[in-house]
């Protein structure tokens, strides 16, 4: 039984849970700020800098994460991060930011690790901001952009 103890993990997505992961959905309220995960799958499918991976709370399937890696300004912009209504409140998109943040720092030796919000009542600006996010004052596609500064690269 999943519970707030499940192990997080990140593992990436392929034919083998393609299906489960689309199957995923967020609460009514939040789908003005989040596209669907069959979506992101499909855009991020074909883009060469993105990177899939879904969120398991031990072996089942709660989320998906993508990001893209911006090496022409050494950043990494988290592009989507969902978890499923079934498995909100739980801390699962809270580990998922830490065990991305982990994988830009050590992986990829980034400065900075980017996300962009929309405003609005079920916003997850909060969040984001709780992980240490701070808005930017600049927008992307019309979303204000957060920034989690992650030291000088070693």
């Amino acid at each position: 039984m999943i519970s707030s103890l499940s192990q997080v993990s990140l593992r990436e997505v392929s034919e083998e849970n393609v299906s489960a992961i689309c199957n995923l959905s967020v609460r009514q309220e939040q789908t003005a700020y989040v596209v669907s995960t069959a979506i992101a799958i499909a855009e991020a499918a074909y883009s060469k800098n993105d990177r899939l991976q879904a969120i398991y709370a031990d072996e089942i399937p709660v989320g998906l994460a993508v990001t893209r890696m911006e090496a022409e300004n050494s950043s990494y912009f988290l592009w989507r991060l969902m978890i499923d209504a079934r498995y909100q409140g739980l801390k699962f998109g809270s580990r998922s930011i830490d065990l991305l943040t982990k994988q830009v720092k050590e992986d990829h030796n980034f400065d900075e690790f980017l996300t962009s919000v929309i405003s609005g009542d079920f916003s997850p600006l909060k969040f984001y901001a709780r992980r240490g996010f701070k808005l930017t004052g600049k927008t992307y596609e019309g979303e204000a952009v957060m920034r989690l500064a992650l030291g000088p690269k070693t």
